[in-house]
């Protein structure tokens, strides 16, 4: 009999944060009118998000902006770097040496605070885009599952996403409950297939 860990009937979303999507669709699925060759399915994340277009979008769009925050900041840099080329041309401690010392430092407390602030975007566009591709991916899976009859879906638990936290959190759930049963069948190309035929629908391709 095979092992893997599964979860009650909750909202993806709410369990999975920004970051894990384990799911366990229980009897929300409902039944459908096709007799499936097992009522557990499983779905391997690292194949759904390396073949999701949206997904291949999403980090070309993060790296986009990525690149225009990138060069705001290297601009700001410059200009720092012609204040401090203008404060060391005058004698340490003078006047004008002060002068420009304090346009200096309040100029360096701006690029820090527009540096971090840089970094909270792209965190934030990061965690918007990817949480979208959730609910794509919990939609297509609770809709697979109706039309199929599959009762329960789980990610095996050697998926890992990008945030580190997403293998600590598989293990606690692990430990937590373990479903064993006998037969299962992989419904991941059909739900990559189904996200991407959505997706080009969505883009009028």
């Amino acid at each position: 009999m095979r092992k893997l860990f599964p979860l009650a009937s909750v909202s993806l979303a709410a369990l999975f944060g920004a970051a894990l999507l384990v799911a366990a669709v229980g009897t929300t699925c409902g039944q459908g009118d096709k007799e499936p060759k097992s009522d557990v399915a499983v779905v391997h994340m690292d194949g759904v998000l390396k073949n999701y277009d949206k997904y291949k979008k999403r980090d070309a769009e993060i790296a986009a902006h990525q690149r225009e925050l990138s060069a705001e900041i290297k601009e700001k840099e410059k200009e720092l770097d012609e204040l401090m080329r203008k404060r060391d041309a005058y004698p340490k401690g003078g006047k004008d040496w002060w002068d420009y010392d304090k346009k200096y430092q309040r100029a360096a407390a701006e690029l820090d605070s527009r540096a971090k602030q840089a970094r909270m975007d792209i965190d934030t566009l990061d965690n918007e885009l990817f949480m979208t591709i959730l609910n794509d991916i919990e939609g297509a899976i609770r809709e697979y599952c109706r039309k199929r009859s599959i009762k329960v879906v789980l990610w095996k638990k050697e998926v890992v996403l990008d945030q580190p936290t997403v293998t600590q959190r598989v293990e606690v759930l692990n430990r937590i409950n373990v479903l064993y049963f006998d037969e299962e069948i992989d419904i991941t190309q059909e739900i990559t297939k189904m996200l991407n035929a959505k997706f080009a629908k969505e883009n009028g391709k």
